[in-house]
């Protein structure tokens, strides 16, 4: 249903929002309740907040796209993640979700390497359709 362009227009019409912003909140929404049982339970019980929400399914899933992580592996992550989260900020959280992930599993270091150098715009340049 969330994944129908006139259903995302009609998120972000009602919220005020630009359509890529509720596109990406609906993929989020999506994540936490098909996904993410635990943390959705979590948010729901107000031991979480959205932000703290959004930074477990992404800290996962650089987990889960590691070579030789086992799903046990990640489960075990996010039981982790949920253990740390409640007392902390937004910030804070995510910097210790990701210290955490970088110290038990070093390996999926390359992985989120390999994200932010695809999502770099080369310096002076925006991206604009424009090949020249």
């Amino acid at each position: 249903m969330w994944r129908s362009p006139c259903a995302i227009a009609e998120v972000a019409v009602t919220l005020c929002l630009p359509e890529t912003t509720a596109k990406a909140l609906a993929a989020q929404a999506r994540d936490l309740v098909g996904a993410r049982p635990q943390v959705m339970a979590a948010l729901r019980a107000g031991t979480l907040s959205w932000r703290h929400a959004c930074t477990i399914p992404d800290e996962t899933g650089t987990l889960a796209g590691t070579q030789d992580i086992m799903a046990a592996d990640v489960d075990a992550f996010e039981a982790a993640l949920l253990a740390v989260a409640p007392g902390t900020t937004g910030a804070r959280f995510a910097a210790k979700a990701r210290r955490l992930r970088e110290g038990t599993h070093p390996e999926s270091l390359t992985v989120r390497t390999r994200e932010a150098i695809s999502k770099k715009v080369p310096r002076g340049r925006g991206r604009t359709g424009w090949p020249g």
